[in-house]
């Protein structure tokens, strides 16, 4: 059973997330419980902040990935900040 907060909302990040996005997904960590960040396999950083709010995160995560690729971006980072979800370009 795990009891870890940021493990648990991490955890239920990644069961939110579509099979396309979840298997680009290389790392959570939660190292820190007020900026969990998840890295895909291209090293791209998706902070999660506390990891709260897990299905609207990953809606997010989805949208922004979607518009980094549709836009051929170049990314430091994505925040999925329910109230301000952003790219931050390089």
């Amino acid at each position: 059973t795990i009891s870890d907060g940021p493990i648990h909302a991490a955890m239920d990040y990644l069961q939110a997330l579509p099979p396309y996005i979840l298997q680009t997904i290389a790392e959570v960590n939660v190292g820190n419980p007020n900026q969990v960040i998840a890295y895909t396999s291209d090293s791209l950083p998706i902070h999660l902040e506390k990891g709260d709010n897990p299905l609207e995160r990953a809606a997010i995560t989805e949208e922004l990935l979607q518009e980094v690729k549709n836009n051929n971006l170049s990314v430091q980072y994505i925040d999925t900040d329910v109230k301000a979800p952003r790219v931050k370009n390089k």
